[in-house]
């Protein structure tokens, strides 16, 4: 199912969702193999209602898993999450919907807008810099406490 074929009672809930539970972000590892950095632009969802998870997946794609929590006193959750050309798809659609979470969304956009994405090809360090970049601003707006 696409965006476009939602309710708008759907939508809103879809956002509330994104807004509250979710997670927005540009994720970054060094490659140990190639020892080069890879960014990875992500939409997460984790909770314990199943029923959520199995909505967004079927709705929009993407993945699922089971996480097992610890220490043992928090509950077992589960975790929808798309990545990179799925995120940037699926934030393009909720962008103007979002409150809370509206620039990082807007930071993944530019990310894919303005990114160069060539399989197998050394990125230059105007690249590399720009994707720096939108990762530390993402990290700033997503970091917890003051």
């Amino acid at each position: 199912m696409t965006w476009d074929k939602l309710s708008d009672l759907e939508k809103g809930y879809i956002i509330g969702i994104i807004d509250g539970e979710g997670y927005i972000g540009i994720g970054k590892c060094r490659r140990k193999d190639w020892g080069t950095i890879r960014y990875s632009p992500i939409i997460r969802v984790q909770m314990t209602d199943y029923n959520i998870i199995r909505f967004l997946h079927q709705t929009f794609g993407g993945s699922y898993c089971y996480k097992i929590k610890t220490p043992l006193k928090h509950k077992d959750q589960w975790q929808w999450a798309m990545d990179f050309q799925g995120a940037f798809e699926f934030c393009k659609n909720i962008v103007f919907l979002l409150r809370i979470k509206k620039e990082q969304a807007k930071i993944l956009i530019e990310y894919y807008e303005n990114g160069e994405f060539k399989n197998g090809v050394k990125l230059s360090e105007d690249e590399i810099n720009f994707r720096e970049n939108c990762y530390l601003r993402m990290k700033q707006l997503n970091r917890r406490g003051k």
